[in-house]
C-alpha cells in the first residue's frame, strides 16, 4: 500500500512526501513578477541501506525573462570576459619581464601587469555583477532517511505559502475524484 501524500509548511519551508508531481504558481521564484519561463533542476538522489533503490527528481521553476538571463549566464574561463582576463593577464606578465630586461624599471614591470590585469577584471565584473545562484533563490533537499521526501527551501515565505496552498488544493482535487470513482 502507498504511503499517505503529505504537504508540511514550516515558515518559508514546504515538505513533500510521497509525491509525483509539484505545481507552481505562475510567478518567478527569484522576484515574483509573471513567469513564461521555466528553470529545468535535477536534484539525484542516493542509495541507501534501508531501500533497494533510488529516487531522482526533476523540477521546473517559473522565472521570469532577467531571471533565467542572470541564472544562465557563464562566469570564470566559460565566459569571454574571463577568457580576455586570464589572456590579458598572462600578456601583462610577459610584457613586464620584457621591459624589466629591457630598462631595469620595476615601477614600469608592475605598471604593465596591473594595467593589463585591472581593465579587463573591472569589465568582467560588470558584466559578471548581475549573475544570480540559483541557491540564492531555492534550496532543494532530499531525505537521507526517506527517499519519498523532498523539502524545497525558499527564500521568499509568501511564495512557499502560495506554492503549498495550489499543491493542497490539487491533492484535494484528485482526492475528490478519486472517491467519485470508487
Amino acid at each position: 500500500m502507498q504511503e499517505q501524500l503529505k504537504i508540511e509548511l514550516e515558515g518559508n519551508s514546504i515538505k513533500f512526501n510521497n509525491f509525483e508531481e509539484i505545481y507552481f504558481p505562475p510567478n518567478c521564484i527569484g522576484c515574483g513578477d509573471t513567469a513564461q519561463n521555466r528553470f529545468e533542476k535535477h536534484l539525484y538522489g542516493v542509495f541507501t541501506p534501508k531501500y533497494d533503490y533510488k529516487k531522482d527528481y526533476s523540477f521546473s521553476f517559473p522565472v521570469c525573462e532577467q531571471c533565467k538571463t542572470n541564472l544562465q549566464m557563464k562566469t570564470g574561463l566559460k565566459s569571454k570576459s574571463g577568457k580576455l582576463l586570464l589572456i590579458s593577464t598572462l600578456l601583462g606578465v610577459i610584457f613586464s619581464l620584457i621591459a624589466f630586461f629591457f630598462t631595469f624599471s620595476l615601477f614600469l614591470s608592475i605598471g604593465i601587469v596591473v594595467i593589463l590585469f585591472a581593465i579587463p577584471l573591472i569589465n568582467y565584473k560588470q558584466k559578471t555583477n548581475s549573475k544570480v545562484n540559483f541557491d540564492d533563490f531555492l534550496r532543494i533537499k532530499q531525505d537521507k532517511d526517506n527517499t519519498d521526501s523532498v523539502e524545497l527551501k525558499f527564500k521568499n515565505e509568501e511564495y512557499a505559502k502560495n506554492l503549498r496552498e495550489i499543491n493542497f488544493a490539487k491533492l484535494k482535487k484528485e482526492e475528490m475524484e478519486q472517491s467519485k470513482v470508487m
